[in-house]
């Protein structure tokens, strides 16, 4: 594996940022972003040492378990100590394609 050098301006630490849903001050952004980077360069370090091979299996059609639908027992309970309910379902906020709404 060859060894590559990380800098902080390797990292996108907007993105990183967005993902996590923190608000960072342009401070924590320098100091995360180098922490990041030294964090990339130890782990790269540590493959480059390790000769690590491996083979990927392919999972086959035998291999999946059967799909079945099974009647949760306690699902009354669980219902109840949701805040949120409508109806027989769970209430949560969304959370996937959240960032096209804020644009």
């Amino acid at each position: 594996m060859e060894k590559k050098i990380y800098t902080k301006n390797d990292i996108d630490i907007e993105r990183l940022s967005a993902l996590a849903r923190l608000s960072l001050t342009e401070a924590e952004k320098e100091s995360f972003s180098c922490d990041l980077a030294d964090a990339a360069n130890y782990v790269t370090s540590l493959l480059c040492e390790l000769e690590v091979s491996y083979e990927r299996e392919a999972l086959t059609l035998d291999q999946l378990r059967e799909d079945s639908s099974d009647l949760f027992d306690q699902r009354e309970n669980m219902l109840s100590l949701s805040p949120y309910r409508k109806d027989d379902y769970l209430r949560v906020p969304r959370t996937v394609g959240k960032e096209k709404e804020e644009q």
